[in-house]
């Protein structure tokens, strides 16, 4: 596939796709899917199997800040709580299958 036809795709396909969906093109394989925090299940273009996602929280730039922000405010014993909750972090799908990555929730 030719570097304009992958271009043109992604023309067509953004124009189809409502606000708020997640596209993610891998390796010619493009997957729409709007990933949040919990796994859900969806067709894997690596592996072409059915799987339910794998979530692995990592620390995302407003976790930092989170953190930043509570030492400024004389609260350096509580500035490791953003790294200890959940909900404070991004979190990236990857397949339960191959393990490949799929997708990421941004916080």
């Amino acid at each position: 596939m030719s570097s304009s036809n992958l271009v043109e795709q992604i023309k067509n396909t953004s124009k189809k796709t409502s606000k708020g969906n997640t596209i993610v093109i891998t390796g010619g394989h493009t997957i729409i899917s709007q990933f949040g925090p919990e796994t859900q299940i969806l067709r894997c273009p690596y592996c072409k199997h059915m799987a339910q996602t794998i979530v692995r929280p990592s620390a995302a730039v407003k976790t930092h800040l989170m953190s930043a922000l509570l030492c400024m405010c004389c609260c350096w014993l509580c500035s490791c709580c953003p790294y200890l909750i959940q909900s404070c972090m991004d979190r990236s799908h990857y397949c339960g299958n191959c393990h490949s990555f799929l997708g990421k929730y941004r916080f």
